[in-house]
């Protein structure tokens, strides 16, 4: 199962957003934008690993105990333990939209933060800096607001096609494991590595020029 649309408007809020608290440093906006090759890579991964078990793991309808080769060359029918992509895909795709839209929180702390800035003497912004931090944050807003919309009405829909996942295809192991894989490898990146900011793409919404987000 492939779903063009959420590269393409996931790295727009993820471009959108890094672009203004990083202030336009190039740097940092591709290094927030690797969560997403990251995310891409674990997708393939996962399903070469699904096409492999698949091959591997089943039961052949015959008499003898046959592997997948022996089973197609035999002329039986071949029953493989079917990892649900459906199940892992449309699960990878929330879990991640999920961490990335937390930028969102507190968005317009961004405005009081410069308008606070512009009038402090002793200011941790220089004026060019300030001015291009502004430039930013009224262009990238309204942006910023559109994707999200995009992405809840996709959210939304995705979760509709997980319960009918959920209802009418696979098994339940195979369901279990597909989703299982899809959590498992957003706990390795946004629970575990990326929380290492020195050498990580670091947590959306951090590791830029512009502290806004509020501690939880």
């Amino acid at each position: 199962m492939r779903n063009k649309s959420l590269p393409c408007i996931d790295s727009g809020v993820v471009l959108f957003f890094s672009n203004t608290y990083c202030c336009g440093n190039r740097k940092l906006i591709n290094r927030h934008l690797l969560r997403l090759g990251f995310g891409t890579a674990w997708w393939f991964l996962c399903i070469k690993l699904f096409d492999f078990i698949q091959d591997s793991f089943g039961i052949c309808v015959s008499d003898y105990d046959l592997d997948h080769n022996q089973c197609a060359i035999s002329g039986n029918r071949w029953i493989p333990f079917d990892v649900s992509g459906h199940a892992f895909l449309l699960v990878h795709c929330l879990l991640i939209i999920s961490e990335e839209v937390k930028c969102i929180n507190g968005w317009e702390r961004i405005d009081e933060i410069i308008r606070k800035e512009s009038t402090n003497p002793i200011s941790r912004f220089s004026e060019e800096k300030l001015a291009q931090l502004k430039t930013l944050y009224d262009e990238n807003t309204p942006r910023i607001r559109c994707l999200i919309v995009v992405l809840t009405l996709l959210s939304l829909l995705w979760e509709v096609m997980l319960l009918s996942t959920i209802v009418y295809f696979h098994n339940l192991a195979q369901k279990l494991v597909g989703a299982c894989f899809a959590a498992l490898g957003w706990f390795i990146s946004y629970r575990f590595w990326y929380k290492w900011q020195s050498w990580t793409p670091g947590l959306a919404g951090q590791g830029g020029d512009l502290k806004y987000l509020k501690e939880n």
